[in-house]
């Protein structure tokens, strides 16, 4: 492990966004994902929130803007917290290196928004975003919570016949929750704890649900 790994890995136990079964607790953990905003975002890279049929987007551009090609993000935080407007320091930075915007979806979290709820957030967003840029190629992007999101948004285009993202990222997605696997080896995750998943399981599913 690397030393920037490692002192990630302390912040991140430190600021209280590790899940763990035991300290599983979703006010908690949405207090934990604030800290990120503390984080500046990079210098020459502007905000606006704006209403996409209903949903909140939180939209970078940079100044020098060198293409019309879109990224839209979809953030991580176990279905149960997190923010696009937490992060402005890794969305700026995507924008201002990419040189193109960055549209960061605020969907419905978990419990209060139980599956497909978030999912159809996330859809309806695209497809508003998709009609604003619809001669321009969309990059759909998201870590963990929001990875998994970026799969099951495309595969809802797809089932649609709606018109796909020219091109999808999904980072360390969230992808099982149903106890399949075995993680009894995974002693040492950055940030949630394999026993953790059976309560991100009750959060955003319904009891029953497949």
């Amino acid at each position: 492990m690397s030393f920037q790994l490692k002192m990630v890995k302390m912040q991140m136990k430190k600021g209280g966004t590790q899940m763990s079964h035991d300290t599983f607790d979703v006010k908690a953990l949405r207090e934990g994902s604030k800290a990120s905003a503390q984080m500046p975002p990079s210098k020459g890279v502007s905000y606006e929130e704006k209403e996409y049929d209903g949903i909140t987007v939180d939209v970078a551009t940079p100044e020098k803007l060198r293409t019309d090609n879109i990224i839209i993000y979809i953030h991580g935080g176990g279905m149960v917290s997190g923010d696009p407007r937490y992060v402005r320091s890794f969305t700026s930075y995507l924008a201002k290196e990419y040189g193109g915007q960055v549209y960061g979806i605020v969907y419905g979290l978990s419990p209060e928004y139980k599956f497909p709820e978030p999912v159809e957030h996330s859809v309806t967003a695209y497809k508003a975003i998709e009609k604003e840029h619809h001669d321009t190629k969309i990059t759909l992007l998201g870590e963990s919570a929001g990875a998994y999101q970026v799969i099951a948004v495309t595969l809802t285009l797809m089932g649609q016949g709606y018109r796909l993202p020219d091109a999808v990222v999904s980072y360390a997605p969230v992808i099982d929750l149903s106890g399949a696997l075995d993680r009894s080896s995974y002693k040492e995750d950055l940030v949630v704890d394999y026993r953790v998943l059976p309560d991100l399981l009750a959060c955003f599913c319904r009891e029953g649900q497949d």
